[in-house]
């Protein structure tokens, strides 16, 4: 049996399955590398992950050890990325561009990121598989790209507009959508996005506020129970103690 296999079988199923694999004392230097990498990958250190993974010789072999330099390699903006997200591609099509999109993204062609990652999360509407770390690292680049410009905003709208396979993110997803079509001033009804969390939001001040916003804004009756909710958190919120000096 090749223990080294087994054990980078093991760590690549972890982070397949959004969990954090173990680094065990038994370990060799290189499998430890390994392990360390596929670690950071998960916990979305990307460039950390490459960092590993060059303490070790051995090249990637597996999926996710592939998308794991990808991924990485494009979070530098360095363009070797563009091999592995080739190689990723004849596995999963929608991580290797939601790749491209992070690489075009880092390296200042923000309107051909955009069409990636709109590319890639429509696939994600019917595949599956695609690494739950990988989609929820691209939502999170859907959400810094819209906050730049609203015309990228209205453009990124359609990458979370509807559900992904199984519903999974759907709550992330949600929360991006919203803060999209904010991002589009107009471009997007914000009603429509804020909408689809009701009747029960995400309970945060930031959220709150940005719902309450939007249906005043667009006149929705619902902002009588936004502003309801706004008010019902911020009264529970403990005073702060130089309040009272």
């Amino acid at each position: 049996m090749d223990f080294d296999r087994v054990s980078d079988a093991m760590a690549t199923a972890a982070v397949a399955d959004d969990t954090s694999p173990d680094i065990l004392d038994r370990m060799t230097p290189s499998q430890r590398a390994r392990a360390q990498a596929l670690e950071a990958f998960g916990d979305d250190r990307l460039l950390e992950a490459i960092f590993h993974w060059k303490k070790q010789e051995q090249a990637p072999r597996t999926p996710v050890e592939v998308a794991m330099m990808a991924e990485g390699l494009a979070e530098a903006g360095d363009q070797a990325a563009v091999e592995y997200a080739q190689r990723l591609g004849a596995w999963e099509p929608g991580e290797a561009d939601l790749v491209m999109g992070r690489l075009l993204a880092r390296s200042g062609k923000e309107g051909e990121a955009v069409d990636y990652l709109v590319k890639a999360f429509k696939r994600f509407r019917d595949d599956p598989w695609a690494l739950p770390c990988m989609m929820r690292r691209g939502l999170t680049l859907v959400y810094e790209l819209s906050l730049r410009d609203s015309k990228l905003a209205a453009r990124l709208y359609e990458a979370v507009a509807a559900p992904y396979a199984v519903n999974v993110l759907d709550n992330y997803r949600q929360e991006v959508a919203a803060a999209v079509a904010t991002a589009s001033k107009g471009a997007i009804p914000c009603a429509e996005a804020y909408g689809a969390m009701e009747p029960d939001p995400p309970w945060r001040l930031d959220f709150l506020k940005a719902r309450a916003d939007c249906y005043a804004q667009t006149e929705d009756l619902r902002v009588v129970a936004a502003v309801d909710d706004l008010l019902t958190y911020l009264a529970a919120e403990p005073t702060k103690f130089a309040a009272g000096l």
